[in-house]
């Protein structure tokens, strides 16, 4: 059930007493958006949605990363939170660009830099686990009858095969955002990312890896990627990288089995799942 945004801004301290226009914002698969206008000013306010606990969400180092991303100039500016409901009241930034085309140099070197920002951040986070999130997704799916098709558990065993084989060289855990997608990072004078809600300790590489995938590079942007991050290339990085791009595939498909089995209108997430369970199999 969608909620009554009317009611819920009217509880907030920050707009008592004044005038207020609201429009909803497209986008978010997790939450409901909307566009808050008072005044002279601008915010977004975040209403939370239903399946926080299942999906591993915890608002309050959510708030922690938020803030620090904001005051590193990498996120919207926080107003006011309520952990509680998942409320969230940010600042409004008109893009005033895209990353069309993602796949340029110069594009490239602005997404390795941003993304070094978010690495040196130190907020209070939990270690992110890709394949203990993975793990945890479809054991919620199997609870909720999920039919797996044949060759599934091979998929999830060639995410332990990685992860044990990522291990053997992983360098100090980094502060990481998890889950980059397109619809995440957006031109408001500079680059800026959105969505903090995966955001924890765990390794750059699930970070570049995210990138690669979501903007589909080939070889030739990955190494530019590589490149620009660490002012080097190896060939371990290279296996590095496709390592993490297949866990990040599981991470995105397995999310999508848990919003399937559990939303209303999950069966919409069928396209998606039968999309990226395709793509799994061919690259296992």
């Amino acid at each position: 059930m969608v909620p009554n945004a009317g009611e819920i801004i009217a509880k907030i301290p920050m707009f008592t007493g004044k005038s207020w226009q609201l429009e909803s914002l497209p986008g978010g698969l997790t939450n409901w958006n909307y566009r808050v206008t008072s005044g002279e000013e601008s915010y977004v306010l975040r209403i939370g949605g239903p399946n926080v606990s299942l999906l591993g969400i915890d608002r309050k180092r959510e708030i922690s990363a938020l803030t620090a991303a904001a005051n590193a100039g990498i996120a919207p500016e926080v107003f006011w939170s309520d952990t509680a409901s998942g409320i969230l009241v940010s600042r409004f930034l008109e893009a005033d660009g895209d990353l069309s085309p993602p796949h340029q140099p110069g594009t490239i070197l602005e997404i390795a830099a941003v993304l070094k920002n978010v690495h040196r951040l130190s907020p209070e986070g939990a270690p992110f686990s890709p394949l203990g999130t993975i793990e945890s997704y479809v054991a919620v799916s199997r609870e909720r009858g999920f039919l797996f098709p044949n060759g599934f558990q091979r998929l999830v065993a060639r995410c332990r095969e990685y992860t044990l084989d990522l291990a053997q060289d992983q360098g100090e855990p980094r502060f990481c955002h998890n889950d980059l997608n397109g619809g995440n990072l957006f031109y408001a004078g500079r680059l800026r990312i959105l969505d903090w809600e995966y955001a924890g300790w765990g390794d750059p590489f699930f970070d570049l890896a995210s990138i690669a995938l979501n903007f589909a590079y080939g070889p030739g942007r990955i190494d530019q990627l590589l490149a620009a991050y660490f002012g080097a290339l190896d060939q371990r990085a290279r296996q590095r990288i496709r390592m993490h791009m297949f866990l990040v595939r599981m991470f995105g498909l397995s999310w999508d089995m848990v919003q399937h089995c559990t939303l209303e209108h999950g069966e919409t997430y069928r396209e998606r799942i039968t999309k990226r369970l395709e793509q799994a199999i061919s690259e296992c």
